[in-house]
């Protein structure tokens, strides 16, 4: 398995820090406009926070969903990588096998040249005197 998905969940927290930094940053603007200034300016000073207020609580909730996001995305590459591990593994296992029985039918097929090869010597030649083995 690779470090990815910790790498992943390392980049979550780091965003799901930036999330709680811009929610902070919305409390701080709109303490702001509690200032007792009176008049046109500061009527649209009060506007503009209210504005950029809404821009950071905006910015926090995209920052949440990337977070949210990126847990995902390191659960999913935790279940890929091991779905890999046991497909690398059945193949694994699978070649073991194949050459396993390989072994056994290249023995069995020895025992049963050297068992024939015994019968022909006993015999001298003539059992199966049709066919002539191969050694």
């Amino acid at each position: 398995m690779s470090t990815d998905p910790e790498q992943i969940r390392a980049a979550a927290r780091i965003v799901s820090g930036l999330a709680a930094r811009a929610r902070a940053a919305s409390v701080a603007v709109t303490g702001a406009g509690h200032a007792r200034w009176e008049s046109l300016g500061a009527q649209r000073f009060r506007t503009q926070l209210g504005v950029q207020h809404g821009a950071f609580l905006r910015c926090a909730g995209a920052l949440e969903d990337l977070g949210t996001l990126l847990l995902n995305h390191a659960l999913h590459v935790e279940s890929h990588e091991a779905a890999l591990a046991r497909a690398a593994l059945a193949v694994t296992n699978t070649a073991v096998t194949v050459v396993d029985d390989a072994r056994r039918t290249v023995h069995d097929a020895a025992t049963v040249a050297s068992d024939a090869r015994h019968v022909w010597d006993d015999t001298g030649g003539w059992v199966l005197h049709a066919v002539s083995p191969p050694w």
